[in-house]
């Protein structure tokens, strides 16, 4: 009997252990998983910070038909939107924004495809203040550096 009793107060005593730790760990987690999305929403709120300040918006006019496929827009006539901005020297031609879509809208903010910016559309260019550019003829954005682009 006394050997029952023993057994019992140890089986009682490992589960109020076990359940102890348990919580702890739940609330670690749970601490753990707000502090990420806090992290998380700091993260998003300098990016955009970032994007407002270090960018510069243009007009521009779109030279050739876009293509989903091929993933660029071929724009000339570049003006900053801000008017003390400059346009810089390389891109006071023809540009080439390389983009795999998912930063292109209408006029409504709604997302829209490649292939529906047609030759003569206007386009409003949201880039990097300092992009990085190809020596080419006319020069390349990468899509890193093109933040944003609205057909008017």
């Amino acid at each position: 009997m006394k050997k029952k009793s023993i057994v019992l107060s140890l089986a009682v005593v490992i589960l109020i252990v076990a359940a102890g730790c348990g919580n702890t760990a739940n609330k670690k987690s749970e601490s753990s998983n707000s502090e990420l999305k806090s992290n998380e929403n700091k993260s998003a709120t300098t990016s955009s910070m970032m994007i407002e300040k270090d960018s510069v918006v243009y007009t521009a006019v779109v030279k050739e038909d876009s293509s989903s496929e091929i993933g660029q827009i071929w724009v000339e006539n570049l003006v900053p939107v801000d008017s003390t901005n400059e346009t810089p020297e390389i891109f006071k031609e023809d540009v080439v924004l390389l983009t795999d879509g998912s930063n292109v809208f209408n006029g409504n903010n709604e997302k829209i495809s490649l292939d529906e910016i047609k030759l003569g559309d206007e386009v409003e260019i949201t880039v990097d203040a300092d992009p990085v550019s190809t020596m080419s003829i006319p020069p390349q954005i990468p899509g890193k550096a093109v933040h944003k682009i609205i057909l008017k």
